[in-house]
This record gives C-alpha cells, sequence and structure tokens, in this order.
C-alpha cells in the first residue's frame, strides 16, 4: 500500500498499489466461487510440493501431487490462514497422503541405502542410473536411518528439510487437521503432538548435515555480512532430582517457549524415563502406539498432591531399519506439582514401574538445569527455534523463519576424518579452510550452490574431544562464523 496525499488537514490515504497479486489466502476464498482461481494456487506451490513428494515416494509423485491439490481444492473451507500459511497446509496434506503408502516410502529408502553402498564398492560414472545418482545424493546412512523411523518422526524431520519449513510451520503443517483448524495446543508438550526428532531422527538428521547444507532460501531474510552478534541466553529446566539417579545423564529438549524435556537415559537405552513441564496438563497415555495394551491406571499421592498413574504396554522397535522389535513396559505419572506447573514423568525397563515414578516424583526440586548444548551468541533478531537431545539445536530469524542457523553433535560413527569435510558435503563447494576453534583444529566450507543453498559448514571440536558441526547462512562473515562456534559450548 502507499500513501497518497488528501486535501491539505486531511490525514494521508492508503492507496492499493496497481495489479497486486491476489494472496494466497485470497485465492482460496475466491475458488469457491470460481474454481479456475485455484489453478494460480497449483501454479505457485505444485514445484514445492512435487520436490517434497519426490523426495520422499520417487516415480508415485505425480499421482500424489493430483491427489494432494484435489483434496485441498474440495476442501477450502479447512484451510484457516490465522493457523497456517498456504505452503505448509499443502505440505501436511502431502503427508498425509504419503501415509497410504508407508511401505512404498520405506522401500524406496532402503533401496537407496543399498544402491549407495554398492556405488561406494564400485565407484560412480556418467552413465550411473537415476536412482544411483539419487542414493548419492541422499548417503546410504540416511537413507537407512529415514526407512528406520517411526512415521511421525520422518514426517516431522522431512518436513524441515525436505519441505523447508521452519519449525514452527512444520509444526502447525503435522498438527493441522484436513477437515478443519488446528486443535488448541496442550501446554505440557505430549509425545504424541510434539514435533519430535528422537534419537532415530537425531541420527538421520546428523547424517544429513554430512550429506547437505541447508541455507536460507532466496527472500527476505538477513542481507549478506548484516548479521550483529549479540551476547544469548539458552532456557533452563526448571527442575532437577535430588538424589540424581546414579549412571545417567539428562539429555533436554525445548524450544523458543523454553526447556519442556528431560531425558534420563542408560546408553544401552533399556532403561530410562523422561520429565515433562508445563502449565496446563497433557494428554493421556499414547494409546494409538503400535500394540498399545493398558495394564492398570490408580490415583495416587505425590507429595499430597493428587495425581494419576497408568501403566502399559507397548511395541517397540529399534534399529536403523527397525527390525529389533520388543514389548516394552511404561509407567506414567501425572500431576500439577504446583499451582500451574504440570509435570509427566514416563518410565521403562526399571523405572517402568509405579513405585518408580513416584520416588522420582518425589525427588524433583526446584533447581534449574543448563541445557547439554548451548550457544553463548546469536544474531541480532533471532530466536531459539529448537534444541533435542543434547544433539541438535536451532536458532531462527524471527523475520524469516526460514533462515536458520543449526548445531550438530554428530555420533562419532558419522563423522568424516577432518581431512575429509569437504568431501562429504554436496554440491559446488569452496576450498576447505583450516581453522582453530576452541584451541582445537576445525575445517571451514564455503557452499554456493545458488541463492537457495549458501552458507558455512564448520566441523569443529569440543575440549573433550567430542565433534560438533554447525550451519549458517551466507549473511554470516567468515570471522563471524568462528565467533559464534567458539561460544557454542558442551555439558553431557
Amino acid at each position: 500500500m502507499r500513501r497518497a496525499a488528501g486535501p491539505p488537514g486531511e490525514p494521508p490515504r492508503l492507496r492499493a498499489l496497481p495489479h497486486a497479486p491476489p494472496s494466497d489466502a485470497e485465492l482460496i476464498a475466491r475458488s469457491v466461487d470460481d474454481p479456475a482461481e485455484f489453478a494460480l494456487l497449483f501454479d505457485r506451490h505444485a514445484t514445492t510440493v512435487h520436490r517434497y513428494l519426490g523426495r520422499r515416494v520417487g516415480e508415485l509423485a505425480d499421482d500424489l501431487l493430483s491427489e494432494t491439490f484435489l483434496i485441498a481444492f474440495r476442501r477450502p473451507a479447512a484451510y484457516r490462514p490465522e493457523h497456517v500459511q498456504v505452503r505448509p497446509w499443502l505440505l501436511g496434506i502431502a503427508t498425509n497422503v504419503v501415509h497410504g503408502h508407508v511401505r512404498t516410502e520405506q522401500r524406496r529408502y532402503r533401496a537407496l541405502a543399498r544402491a549407495a553402498a554398492e556405488s561406494e564398492r564400485h565407484g560412480t560414472d556418467p552413465g550411473d542410473s537415476a536412482d544411483r545418482l539419487d542414493a548419492q545424493a541422499l548417503r546410504g546412512q540416511l537413507a537407512a536411518a529415514l526407512a528406520g523411523l517411526e512415521p511421525r518422526d520422518r514426517d516431522a524431520l522431512l518436513l524441515l528439510t525436505w519441505g523447508q519449513l521452519g519449525y514452527q510451520a512444520a509444526r502447525t503443517a503435522l498438527l493441522a487437521e484436513i477437515e478443519g483448524p488446528a486443535p488448541r495446543r496442550s501446554r505440557v508438550p505430549s509425545r504424541k503432538v510434539s514435533l519430535r526428532v528422537g534419537l532415530a531422527a537425531v541420527t538421520a538428521a546428523a547424517a544429513w548435515a554430512a550429506a547437505v547444507v541447508i541455507a536460507a532460501p532466496d527472500g527476505p531474510g538477513t542481507p549478506a555480512e548484516s548479521v550483529t552478534l549479540v551476547d544469548f541466553q539458552m532456557p533452563a529446566f526448571p527442575l532437577s532430582l535430588d538424589p540424581e539417579p546414579e549412571g545417567l545423564r539428562p539429555a533436554f529438549d525445548g524450544d523458543g517457549d523454553g526447556a519442556r524435556f528431560a531425558s534420563y537415559e542408560e546408553p544401552s537405552g533399556r532403561n530410562g524415563f523422561y520429565v515433562s513441564v508445563g502449565d496446563e496438563s497433557g494428554e493421556g497415555a499414547e494409546d494409538d502406539a503400535p500394540g498399545y495394551r493398558e495394564l492398570a491406571s490408580a490415583e495416587v499421592s505425590v507429595d499430597g498432591r493428587d495425581a494419576d498413574l497408568v501403566r502399559y504396554s507397548r511395541d517397540w522397535c529399534a534399529g536403523d531399519l527397525g527390525e529389533t522389535c520388543e514389548r516394552r513396559t511404561f509407567a506414567q505419572l501425572d500431576w500439577e506439582r504446583a499451582d500451574d506447573q504440570w509435570v509427566r514423568i514416563l518410565g521403562h525397563g526399571r523405572y517402568g514401574t509405579a513405585d518408580a515414578v513416584i520416588e522420582i516424583g518425589e525427588s524433583l526440586v526446584d533447581r534449574p538445569q543448563r541445557a547439554t548444548l548451548t550457544a553463548g551468541l546469536a544474531p541480532a533478531g533471532w530466536s531459539l527455534q529448537f534444541f533435542k537431545m543434547g544433539r541438535v539445536l536451532a536458532l531462527v530469524n524471527d523475520a524469516y523463519e526460514q533462515q536458520t542457523i543449526t548445531v550438530h553433535v554428530p555420533l562419532p560413527e558419522d563423522v568424516p576424518p577432518p581431512g575429509q569435510v569437504r568431501e562429504s558435503l554436496m554440491g559446488p563447494v569452496g576450498p576447505q579452510l583450516d581453522v582453530m576453534v576452541q584451541g582445537r583444529p576445525a575445517a571451514l566450507v564455503r557452499v554456493d550452490n545458488g541463492p537457495r543453498d549458501r552458507g558455512w559448514f564448520l566441523q569443529g571440536q569440543f575440549e573433550d574431544g567430542t565433534t560438533f558441526t554447525l550451519q549458517v547462512p551466507d549473511a554470516f562473515t567468515q570471522e563471524q562464523v568462528l565467533q559464534f562456534a567458539e561460544q557454542v559450548t558442551y555439558h553431557p
């Protein structure tokens, strides 16, 4: 809009710019009476949705693209601009459509993983098949990890990466109902509805980080060399255990609203529990989990306050391809620990009993704990997007959520040798620069695949020898990349 001068003494009037294109929301509203208007919406978003579908289901993408837009066309009233923008809404529909082809998707990832292994044994040449080239792009480890994820974890990860959505947009896409607006969010994040990148998904994210650097798409992001770094404070988890459980160290999950989860797991994964905190009660037990069966429920007391206890069993699969499955028993405890402070404890293994979770609940004290992976600096105008399992930390540009900074602590087996960091990245890259970060040698690489894929990739080490990677957009100077990396800390 422009301001038009009126008669003297009158306030300026707003005049619409001529030929301003209609917004996506306007096109959807118009399509109710004039279906032809929907064609422009298709033109705007079909390429993005098709690319997302193609990476997930291959040759089925054409058919599923038609199905996605047909659903959107038939249900325009389901779109709620106050809840979600159009692109996440369409990708949410596409994700639901993919759910009817889960086996096809898993077979595709496994085939790509096998092809990648074959490629490594025999090498490649310009005559390689399209599937072979796709396998190289995905990298075998990533494909295998994607095949082993539960569908909802895979949805979360791929909406963030292949869908190029920000954290909140991806979460909204997962929560949005095709039949209507997204439900009201519970303030206590439930494992059923929170955007999760669990242990397997973190493995996949680390493999993805080694495969490709995702920088900010072309758009209203921070211009190159315009970053101002300022002090940044990570949120702390508000509770501790006294005494601390022997042999267990917590890893924390959270987002811009604060630290919400503390996970205490043995390295073997056989025994552990998590504690979540919020200002409203959460949902019930995960009764949509595979093989869910309730064993018992009761009202109990925790430090004199009423609490709900549920014990149940469910199928639990592990391994890169989900090939190892067993029955696990869980105990879940929910109560209002203090006014407007709702707590959930979910234990398994030796912590999956009523006595165990009640004992944990009664050992909680009001003593904040810092996040496992932290950043001491952030660009002005950016905020915390999410942090997960002590291995992933992301910051987001508040003015343009597709512009992000990501810190990973990859698994040791996913770390390329220091001299091969450049070779582990896809696409045109600059030379590998040998730099010093936190008193240790590090590798810095400039990646430049055009305006939609441009930035920096750094691989360094903490004082204890743990490797971390850093991905930042090209708005950073080389000096600012190093300055930011110096202020990343790790407290396992």
